[in-house]
């Protein structure tokens, strides 16, 4: 198969590029042409804005039409499953436990209840680049960006991360200072292997 490189952009992901340019997406993963890519990248649910995936070079076949007939086709919208825990910095109980809560921007109106830690799971159309998550009795609108998180392995995914977990600062060696308090490690504001591997389990990704 002829390839050709697509520089990936923010909120890009492998399921999502599969869906847009019509791949199969385990099948262009572990092409040969990829095996840079997938040593730097091992979850390709997290891709680096700039990273290059090999797809593709020609589209797929178009599905043969008959002229003057009833021509019958059925697609499957692939989804992606969003999992967040949803809690206020310094409070032990989430407030948004046993919430309810409705996503906006995807057909149909996705409707659910937080469980009683505060986590949310909701699935969207793979495509989908934003929505909002949406819980009427707190008052609150949450936007959601698909995608958008990058591998924790990347300075700009150590930000997110420390940010989605309460620790902002001027610059990212304070807040990790913040975050190696809160985990009882060495604050010297490095992201070593046992700083990253408490990230992960903190964030939970």
């Amino acid at each position: 198969m002829t390839m050709r490189p697509h520089v990936v952009r923010q909120g890009e992901f492998l399921a999502q590029l599969a869906a847009t340019l019509g791949f199969d997406a385990d099948a262009i993963w572990t092409d040969p042409a990829n095996e840079a890519l997938r040593a730097l990248r091992p979850d390709h649910a997290q891709l680096l804005p700039g990273d290059v995936l090999h797809v593709p070079a020609t589209p797929p076949e178009e599905l043969p039409v008959r002229r003057g007939a009833l021509n019958r086709f059925v697609a499957r919208d692939p989804k992606v499953r969003i999992e967040l825990h949803l809690a206020q910095a310094g409070e032990t109980h989430s407030p948004f436990a046993g919430a309810s809560f409705v996503v906006d921007g995807v057909s149909p109106l996705v409707e659910g209840t937080a469980d009683a830690e505060g986590h949310v799971h909701f699935e969207v159309p793979v495509t989908a680049r934003e929505v909002l998550l949406i819980f009427p009795d707190l008052g609150r609108t949450l936007p959601v960006h698909v995608g958008h998180l990058d591998p924790l392995e990347t300075e700009s995914g150590v930000r997110q991360r420390l940010e989605h977990l309460g620790h902002r600062g001027p610059d990212v060696a304070q807040a990790v200072r913040a975050f190696q308090r809160t985990q009882a490690l060495p604050e010297t504001g490095v992201v070593d292997e046992a700083t990253r591997a408490a990230l992960r389990s903190e964030h939970r990704s």
